[in-house]
């Protein structure tokens, strides 16, 4: 019987963001959110604007919601108790709402992964510091990742 050793995966990480051999993934606290397997990456790109998948759709799910919770707290106000209780329930609504509302039009850096079928944003938490980003962009070019640096006037790395 003979014992299998385990290979070295090369892999670099940047702020919340991890290239390996393997694929791109996104990290929230420790957790992996996202990843998108090497060879479904076409080329990425950095950029900047708001982190939100779907931006258009979840400002519009977002106004939606925060209306059913402008009806929730007029039927608190005006309901009675069978009111109260709807009402309530239609401002935790609306809470969602404004938490959607938030998420459309917060801005900041993102990495945009174009795939043959769609297209990825994983979102650069944290202060970008421009040497260490252009060493992790040249580490993941080793690995065969294919960068268009938008913020450079398209000059790709």
């Amino acid at each position: 019987m003979s014992a299998q050793i385990a290979t070295p995966v090369n892999q670099w990480s940047y702020l919340n963001i991890t290239v390996s051999e393997k694929g791109l993934s996104e990290f929230n606290e420790g957790r992996r959110i996202i990843f998108i397997p090497k060879e479904k990456v076409q080329f990425i790109e950095m950029k900047f604007g708001s982190h939100a998948e779907r931006p258009l759709m979840l400002a519009i799910l977002g106004l939606l919601l925060v209306a059913l919770g402008l009806t929730g707290i007029y039927l608190a106000l005006m309901g009675g108790v069978r009111g109260l209780y709807w009402g309530l329930g239609l401002i935790f609504f609306g809470g969602i709402g404004v938490l959607c509302l938030y998420e459309a039009i917060s801005k900041g850096y993102y990495l945009y992964v174009t795939c043959p079928k769609e297209t990825r944003k994983l979102k650069l938490v944290g202060e970008i510091k421009e040497t260490e980003l252009s060493k992790f962009i040249k580490d993941a070019s080793s690995l065969g990742y294919s960068f268009r640096d938008c913020l450079n006037n398209g000059v790709s790395v």
